[in-house]
């Protein structure tokens, strides 16, 4: 896949609000607290804040996941016509993507 976006895996800080990238930890986004916003912009609490945050430092996981759950189908073939280890990495890549978005890990 040729990624148009900072490579993963990202990972949220919630001390900082900010998602970065695990090997540089160079900054992807960063989710304002609202001291330095505009008064006017709507802004979502700590919790709200810190599951943005894990979502969006799971995208690049959830993007790799999908693409490879995606890909057989593209290819023409079926998962019953396939490894059965082959179809459980799949999955098991797919339940860790959403388990990381979902905060559970």
């Amino acid at each position: 896949m040729n990624a148009k976006h900072t490579p993963g895996p990202w990972y949220f800080d919630a001390d900082t609000g900010r998602v970065r990238e695990h090997a540089s930890d160079a900054v992807v986004a960063h989710l304002s607290d609202g001291e330095h916003v505009d008064p006017d912009i709507e802004l979502f609490d700590a919790g709200a804040r810190a599951k943005h945050g894990r979502l969006i430092a799971a995208a690049p996981e959830l993007l790799v996941a999908l693409t490879d759950l995606i890909a057989p189908w593209n290819e023409g073939r079926r998962f019953v016509d396939m490894d059965a280890d082959e179809v459980l990495r799949l999955f098991h890549n797919a339940r860790a993507a959403l388990a990381k978005a979902r905060g559970e890990t």
